[in-house]
């Protein structure tokens, strides 16, 4: 299918190690793939999530499925059962819990291109965090006036994911439009505790180390933008 991507990050799935579909065993001697699969159930020790593959990847897509398809993967971050993400195509933030039951209840099973590209030509939204997003505990939008939101959608639009930069630290989520704004969101709530304008961000550019955050910049420059805490 075309969410396969021809590379990836490789990250740690089960007792192996993943590059987007496919899994390498531990000892290197056995490689398995899901051709079906677009999502990696993964654990950071609090309780496993599903994401969907690729959220890492740094490669361009290899082939858009429809006319107005967004180039940039929306970004999602995770930790103990809990996805916060961005809905395809819009700045749209949402959380989603998972507990035992709704991690054997979801469906990793993904649509074909082919079917991708004709709900997308009718208007539909064929989007992979939108599956992940159902039941979510909150949905926000904390950039986009609700005047703009309110503006019918035409097939064919050109879509973008202009969240260019999203990391989590404690009960806050850092974002970062492409512009500059800087969202920091109350994860239990989904509300705006504090915002700033910083530098226009590097694609996936927010790092989180000892306490402090840290911002790449498209001019090349690593900034740090003070304490998570405050």
């Amino acid at each position: 299918g075309l969410e396969f991507d021809p590379v990836d990050i490789l990250h740690e799935e089960g007792e192996g190690v993943a590059m987007s579909r496919w899994i390498f065993s531990g000892d290197g001697k056995t490689v398995t793939v899901d051709t079906w699969n677009a999502f990696a159930k993964l654990d950071t020790g609090g309780g496993p999530v599903w994401v969907p593959r690729g959220s890492w990847t740094y490669g361009a897509r290899h082939q858009d499925r429809f006319r107005g398809e967004a180039p940039r993967r929306p970004l999602v971050v995770f930790r103990d059962g809990a996805v916060y993400g961005q809905l395809n195509g819009s700045t749209d933030i949402f959380r989603r819990d998972f507990d035992a039951e709704a991690v054997k209840k979801f469906n990793g099973k993904w649509i074909t291109g082919w079917a991708a590209a004709q709900g997308g030509k009718k208007g539909e939204k064929p989007f992979r965090t939108y599956r992940v997003a159902e039941g979510a505990k909150w949905n926000v939008d904390p950039f986009t006036s609700a005047e703009e939101k309110a503006k019918p959608f035409k097939p064919g639009t050109q879509l973008y994911n202009d969240i260019h930069a999203m990391a989590l630290a404690g009960n806050r989520l850092f974002t970062v439009h492409k512009d500059g704004r800087l969202k920091i969101i109350n994860t239990t709530n989904g509300s705006v505790v504090a915002e700033r304008k910083v530098p226009a961000p590097m694609w996936d550019g927010l790092a989180i180390a000892q306490g402090k955050i840290f911002l790449s910049t498209l001019r090349g420059e690593v900034v740090c933008l003070g304490n998570t805490s405050k």
